[in-house]
């Protein structure tokens, strides 16, 4: 008789099953129109992403002091920036009368002073705004400041241009003329910069310094606030300083300097044949006068709470260093009030602060300030008594606990 192997059957049976199954998924695949199609578009966007940043060479029209489309150049993330302010002037050709408006007036956001398409966009936007309100025959002149990168405050564009004209054309495949070049000879005043500025802040935290560039043949038009004690001095070029008000020229070379008066206006004029340099140095003299009455208030209120707590000691001896301090400075405060803060600072009557924009001081103000000011300073300080006396009792709780797990050992 034949014997049966039902097993060798099997074995068999799935062996060339798994034969079958390797020899289709090893068969050679046909590509798909689909497939093709596909790889072609990848190809393309990759080639796409890979040429913009560079392809500043052909979009001329969007290079600014930077090249590169804005979003696709490489060192787009690298650059800082600051605006140190934008004016917009619209002349109105029927009368010649001059007119100023509100950079953000129909623009709340202000991307658009930063790229010259924009801001042709946004000059042609006035435009139709501005005949809303029956203004028909118009030029418009923007004047935008900007840093880049830590360097000198400088024009972005000519203030001269209408932007309405056919001066102020821009296009994608040509360099836009209008707009005024980065200062690069100046990139290494930088630090020389930070050094002026340190120097100046260490001798008064109450002073601040702006650096400005012009050019030849320009002028900047700028206010000075009430409160400010401003000096311009030159640090590059020659410029001519006109007091408005005064009807006063000023001419200032290299490392000489001048005071301009404060709540007005004064124009600056570039006059030598390469850009000029110079520096506003700003002291906020209210700022100064109201930080040292405030360490005269200082000092006097914490020299009486400090004799009040030796005169209180003996009379509460009972309470803690943290309730001591408390009631008396109640008892400071108690005293003060009774008296004026003529009399509590000895200043005159009728003492102002200095080139305080106002008719009046307002004393009643400055006061609340400052004992708003003196009870934060009080409340740290009995925070801080209160936390030294809770670690004091926590060091004296775990030495008592370690002595007595050693007396219970022995």
């Amino acid at each position: 008789k034949e014997e049966i192997k039902p097993e060798e059957s099997k074995t068999s049976s799935l062996k060339s099953a798994i034969a079958n199954a390797t020899s289709v998924k090893n068969a050679p695949v046909k590509a798909t129109f689909r497939h093709k199609m596909l790889t072609i578009f990848a190809l393309l966007y990759l080639t796409e992403q890979a040429f913009l940043p560079y392809s500043h060479f052909i979009t001329k029209g969007y290079n600014n002091w930077t090249n590169g489309l804005y979003g696709y150049s490489w060192d787009m993330m690298v650059h800082s920036w600051h605006t140190q302010h934008v004016k917009i002037t619209f002349i109105d050709k029927s009368t010649d009368e001059v007119h100023y408006l509100k950079p953000t007036a129909w623009a709340s956001a202000k991307r658009w002073s930063s790229h010259a398409d924009m801001i042709v966009q946004y000059a042609q936007c006035i435009k139709g705004k501005l005949k809303e309100h029956n203004y028909d025959d118009v030029e418009i002149r923007f004047d935008i400041w900007r840093s880049m990168n830590g360097r000198f405050n400088q024009r972005q564009i000519d203030p001269r241009i209408d932007l309405l004209s056919a001066d102020a054309k821009w296009s994608t495949f040509e360099d836009t003329p209008w707009l005024q070049p980065l200062l690069t000879n100046l990139s290494d005043w930088r630090t020389r910069m930070q050094k002026i500025e340190n120097k100046l802040s260490s001798k008064d935290q109450n002073v601040l310094v702006t650096f400005v560039a012009d050019f030849p043949g320009l002028f900047l038009e700028n206010y000075i606030p009430p409160d400010l004690n401003t000096t311009i001095e030159v640090l590059e070029g020659q410029i001519i300083v006109e007091l408005i008000s005064l009807k006063k020229n000023i001419t200032l070379n290299v490392g000489e300097n001048t005071s301009v008066p404060n709540g007005d206006y004064h124009n600056v004029y570039t006059v030598s044949s390469t850009p000029s340099c110079y520096m506003y140095v700003y002291l906020n003299q209210s700022d100064a006068d109201i930080v040292q009455l405030w360490d005269r208030f200082y000092n006097l209120t914490d020299r009486l709470l400090n004799e009040t707590i030796v005169r209180n000691r003996p009379l509460h001896s009972d309470k803690e260093e943290a309730d001591l301090v408390r009631v008396s400075y109640e008892n400071v405060f108690e005293e003060l009030r009774h008296k004026t803060i003529h009399e509590l600072l000895e200043i005159p009557i009728d003492y102002k602060i200095h080139n305080k924009n106002e008719t009046s001081t307002n004393w009643t103000n400055i006061r609340l300030q400052f004992e708003t000011s003196m009870n934060r300073s009080i409340v740290k300080r009995l925070d801080l008594k209160v936390k030294v006396q809770e670690r004091t009792l926590r060091v004296f709780k775990t030495f008592m606990n370690r002595k007595k797990k050693q007396f219970l050992r022995w």
